[in-house]
């Protein structure tokens, strides 16, 4: 059986095709032009434990955290991140920190003696930096994280017991308890009191 007219032809130009087509997409795609820029970071910023209050020379509550990140935001790992107390004389541990597979990276924060602020700075080079605030507080010097120790006046409570004594007839025991943000007790906290007592005179007024 003969072949219809062209089928030939045909055949040549299918055969072409297989052999050339290759050659021509190693063309089109294997030019010196195409560049694939590697990532760069462009920013650090943080992620957790900024804004921690704390007691005096112990370390805080919770870790700080960065995270950096290329321009589309994906995290760059593998960075040295260097941890630089600003204010407060404090401490971290570790003084530097690698950045992980997702641009985390973190460290202990151990606040300065005193009482007051404390500054600390999460350094990239060539990069930037991000900042962290946190607040020492007075403490008793033990053991134990730093969490919320500053008293709070709206949290924190007095009761009178009784509330009413008639002049000279007994003892009245005030007790105080003292308060967090949070709504939990603070150990040790000092408390003062002032005023002057006396008897009621009848007309609501004590003299």
């Amino acid at each position: 059986m003969r072949p219809a007219p062209g089928a030939g032809a045909l055949c040549r130009l299918v055969c072409q095709l297989m052999v050339t087509g290759p050659a021509v997409a190693v063309v089109a795609c294997g030019g010196g032009d195409l560049v694939i820029p590697p990532d760069e970071p462009r920013q650090i910023e943080v992620v957790d434990g900024n804004d921690q209050i704390g007691r005096a020379g112990l370390p805080l509550e919770e870790p700080v955290v960065v995270r950096l990140t290329d321009e589309a935001g994906v995290g760059i790992p593998g960075r040295a991140v260097a941890w630089v107390v600003f204010a407060g004389s404090g401490r971290t541990m570790p003084q530097t920190s690698m950045t992980d597979a997702e641009g985390l990276a973190s460290a202990t924060w151990i606040l300065g003696p005193s009482v007051g602020p404390n500054t600390l700075q999460a350094v990239v080079s060539e990069v930037g930096l991000a900042t962290f605030s946190a607040f020492a507080a007075a403490g008793d010097g033990g053991g134990g994280g730093g969490g919320d120790v500053a008293p709070s006046a709206t949290r924190s409570a007095i009761s009178v017991d009784p509330s009413t004594l008639e002049a000279g007839s007994g003892i009245s025991t005030i007790t105080v308890v003292v308060r967090n943000r949070s709504g939990d007790p603070v150990e040790n906290a000092s408390v003062g009191s002032s005023g002057s007592f006396g008897a009621d005179d009848g007309g609501g007024r004590g003299r």
